[in-house]
């Protein structure tokens, strides 16, 4: 349902950091502190952990797995790998279907499956993915309107897990060459301590995050115009559970061959996480949550988030 992510539960007491006012620089220092002690918790030598809930499986078993056939410097999502969020609609002409390609929302797929439609080819990482753009057909995306005849569609992510996998690829992995990890903490380890930091920094100065021009890290709300919680979209997919499958119903919606679907999608049951960015780990923190659920407030109101 719609409201707060998964993994959002609070204790009955409030945490310090909630109800006591303090300056910017202490608050801080004590954010620092807490973490720290949070973290530390043993009993017997073995450390405790918060229990949270489990998480929902994400339909990426493996986020960095591509990472191992990208050239030095290369990007997994196609040469204009960033700055064009507020315009990054993909079309089918052919069926009037419309897509909001979201950053870190399994893009480069989505980008793959409109080239195969389009084209009846499967680009290579790093071809130009403005090739399945609107403006390449000489579209504008504003007149690309229900009144004639396009359906719009896009595909949403856990705020949480999109972060995750943004330090994890900009900033742990260092795609070309590290220049979009912002804040520019880079991470040689990929340690839960370096995503902290992160964390800590992104939310002392959320603004160089979601107004800085990279739209890695961008709010889902604030792609292709504006999403304005979904409204007027006619199909809303989720990042987990049976992609596969939902994929396969947005074709359908719009009338589009779905014969493409299980190559770029490959059906397959997702029962739980392997991926080896598991938020069970990076997420142990409720501090931590609790800051990135900050930053992305207003993508909790999209449908499903």
């Amino acid at each position: 349902g719609r409201g707060r992510a998964q993994g959002s539960s609070r204790s009955s007491g409030a945490h310090f950091l909630d109800i006591v006012p303090m300056p910017r620089f202490f608050r801080a220092f004590s954010v620092h502190l807490a973490l720290s002690v949070q973290l530390c918790t043993t009993v017997n030598g073995i450390r405790l952990l918060p229990q949270e809930a489990s998480w929902p499986a994400d339909y990426w078993d493996g986020d960095l797995n591509f990472v191992r056939g990208l050239v030095e410097g290369g990007s997994e999502e196609g040469a204009e790998s960033s700055n064009a969020g507020a315009l990054d609609v993909l079309v089918y002409p052919l069926r009037k279907l419309v897509f909001c390609r979201i950053r870190k929302v399994a893009s480069r797929n989505f980008n793959e499956l409109f080239a195969k439609l389009n084209y009846n080819v499967s680009w290579s990482l790093g071809s130009g993915s403005k090739r399945v753009h609107a403006e390449t057909f000489g579209l504008d995306p504003v007149d690309l309107t229900r009144e004639k005849g396009w359906k719009w569609a896009v595909f949403l992510r856990n705020p949480l897990l999109r972060y995750l996998s943004a330090w994890g690829s900009k900033c742990f992995a260092k795609e070309e060459k590290g220049m979009h990890c912002v804040p520019h903490l880079l991470s040689s380890t990929g340690s839960v301590s370096d995503f902290e930091q992160h964390v800590l920094a992104s939310h002392m100065h959320p603004e160089r995050l979601l107004e800085g021009g990279d739209n890695h890290w961008e709010l889902q709300q604030d792609y292709c115009l504006g999403l304005n919680n979904a409204t007027g979209y006619d199909f809303v997919g989720h990042l987990h559970g049976d992609v596969n499958s939902q994929v396969h119903a947005m074709l359908r919606m719009a009338g589009v061959p779905e014969t493409r679907v299980d190559t770029v999608f490959p059906e397959r049951r997702v029962a739980g996480h392997s991926t080896s960015l598991d938020p069970e780990v990076y997420y142990r923190n409720r501090t931590i949550r609790k800051f990135v659920r900050d930053i992305y407030m207003k993508d909790y109101d999209l449908p499903g988030l």
